[in-house]
């Protein structure tokens, strides 16, 4: 897993910008709510979203994580 600065300041404000956006976790989600949130949020079936964040998972070498646990962290649960 390698991640620039450069690319970690880019995810923090992309997070910060859906965040501000009013995209929310999902509650009593499982593993944070993440994936349902950002369905909800942009209107597209919540295994369809969990199935791009398996696919984005396996090709990032694991950056995905670090992508997930930031959006945690940044998106207010809702």
């Amino acid at each position: 897993m390698h991640i620039g600065v450069g690319g970690l300041v880019l995810l923090i404000i992309i997070c910060l910008l859906l965040g501000s956006s009013g995209a929310r976790r999902v509650r009593n989600a499982p593993l944070g709510g993440v994936c349902g949130g950002l369905a909800r949020h942009f209107g597209l079936e919540p295994s369809f979203v969990r199935l791009l964040a398996i696919i984005f998972l396996i090709c990032s070498g694991g950056t995905a994580i670090l992508v997930y646990l930031v959006l945690c962290l940044a998106l207010p649960e809702g």
